[in-house]
Formats: structure tokens, sequence, C-alpha cells
């Protein structure tokens, strides 16, 4: 009973602390409503005097009495008519009613994001889900556009442990390594894992370049006959591979200065703008490319 009722109270105060958030956002923004209000008010009234003001010039530059020989007027034939009062506050009124609907709008935009990044979050917890199948994308993109964020720099920041783990010769090595293992678990399943530490006398800008573009090709995730499908995200690979397997990784790409780029790959399971029954497997890949000396480039994945 004892781990149930800490989860129970951990999502109680996650929820209060949302909605005291949300009350404090909301109390702000009502406060900001009102004072512009006030401002557009006071801005209507001066504009009302400003207006009164030049009728009054124009009468006296108009009569043929001196002004202080003219006669008094009704203070009523000084004054706009309300018509044209009611066509300024008109104006205004519709002005602030679009206004107070694109704030409308933003607002129910970040609730959807918030909401979706709880449950980014909770899907993610990597203390209570290790495995790769808690990857999610969603719909939203905001949201998506977050969610890709965190799972790409996520990886950058632990490249050096991954490296380390898999026992990455250093950089200034000589050695060529080109190595494919497979490790089998005791539940069946398999891994496998591609290492590789090349050096090449080329460009490092024409490296960067075609490891961008043809990403699923040269890490040999589909088929390496076909070029990566076309498709709206440019930080998106997606392929159907012959076999029937579903190849979906999201594609980030960091750059250390001028002497250094990585690029990381996660395959994406749950992807809610393209949903999908084919069969795919998890695909975390590093690929790091160094000015080492001169002209010599050392790509590490």
């Amino acid at each position: 009973m004892t781990p149930s009722t800490r989860g129970s109270d951990s999502v109680s105060t996650s929820t209060a602390a949302t909605d005291a958030v949300r009350r404090v956002y909301f109390r702000e923004k009502q406060r900001e409503h009102r004072m512009k209000n006030r401002s557009k008010h006071s801005r209507l009234m001066q504009r009302v005097h400003d207006l009164e003001k030049l009728l009054r010039l124009a009468t006296m530059s108009t009569t043929k009495l001196p002004p202080r020989k003219r006669p008094l007027s009704n203070q009523s034939d000084l004054l706009l008519p309300w018509k044209v009062v009611a066509d300024v506050m008109k104006q205004e009124l519709e002005a602030s009613e679009a206004c107070q609907a694109i704030l409308r709008d933003r607002i129910d935009m970040s609730v959807a994001v918030i909401r979706d990044m709880q449950r980014f979050a909770s899907l993610h917890d990597s203390l209570l889900q290790p495995s790769w199948r808690h990857m999610t994308l969603f719909a939203n993109p905001e949201s998506r556009h977050l969610g890709k964020l965190w799972i790409t720099q996520h990886m950058y920041l632990n490249k050096d442990a991954v490296f380390q783990h898999f026992a990455f010769p250093p950089l200034s090595s000589p050695e060529r390594v080109q190595e494919y293992d497979l490790v089998f678990t005791e539940s069946d399943c398999y891994y496998l894992l591609q290492r590789s530490h090349l050096t090449f006398d080329v460009p490092m800008e024409a490296l960067r370049r075609m490891n961008h573009e043809h990403l699923c090709s040269l890490l040999l995730l589909a088929d390496s006959t076909s070029n990566d499908e076309k498709i709206d995200e440019p930080d998106m690979r997606y392929q159907v591979t012959p076999l029937g397997e579903c190849v979906n990784v999201v594609l980030g790409e960091f750059a250390d200065g001028h002497h250094q780029c990585t690029h990381v790959v996660q395959q994406i399971q749950d992807d809610e703008r393209r949903p999908h029954s084919h069969r795919q497997r998890n695909r975390s890949t590093w690929s790091e490319i160094s000015i080492y000396t001169g002209n010599d480039i050392v790509l590490q994945d």
C-alpha cells in the first residue's frame, strides 16, 4: 500500500502545482487586459478632446467676427457627433476583441503543450521505463518540436559515455576499426552492434553533408539501394523496407565549433503523425566527425 500512496501523493502534488501555476498565469493575463482597457479608454478620451479642440479652432477660423467679439455658441454645437465617437469606439472594440481571440488561442495552445509535455515526461522516465519502446512523438507541432529536442540532446550529452562504454579508440589512434557483432539476450532478442573508427582525407563539410542527407543508407538502417524518403520534416528519416520493416528515426545534428560535428539517431516507436502497423526495431546511433590533424577527418560511429 505504501508505494501506491506515494504515487498518489506525487500525482496530487504535481496537479496542485500545475493548477497554481495556471491560476497565477490567468490572473496576470487578466491584470494585463484590465490595464490595456484603461489605457485604451484614456487614449479615446484624449482623442475626443483633441478633435473637439480642432473643431473649435476650425469654427473660429471660418467666422468673420474676431474671436474676442464672437458671440458665445451653444456648448452642444462644439461637441463631436455621437456617430463619430461611436465609430471610433467600435473600431477599438473590434481590435480589442481580435486581440483577445489571439490571446485565447495562445492560451489553448500552451495548455495543450503542457499536457503533452506531462505525458512525454511520464513516458520517458528512464527510471521507470528502461525499454526503448517509450520513444514517442506527438502530432502537435510545438510538442513534437520539444520532444525531438529532448531525445536528441539527451543522446548528444551522453555521447562520451557511449563511446567509452563500447571501447572506441582515441581520435589520435591510427587503428582502423570496422566491426559488426550480434549479441543475443536471454529473452530471445538480439542486438546488432556496429562500431567503426575510420580516417578520411576529405573536406569535413562534404562528409557532414553526405552523412546528414543519406544517413539511413550509410548506417545500414534500411535498404542501401534506396534513398531516404522525402518528408515534410528535415530532422526525420522515414522508410518502409521491402521486407515490411519501418524505419522512422529522428536525427539531431550538433556542431562543436568548426572542428567537430555529431549526428545522433533514434527510432521513434510511437509517432502520432505517422501511425503504422509495420515491424520495427530499436535503433540508436551516435556518429561523430572530427578534424584531428591537417586534412585528416576521423569518423566514429
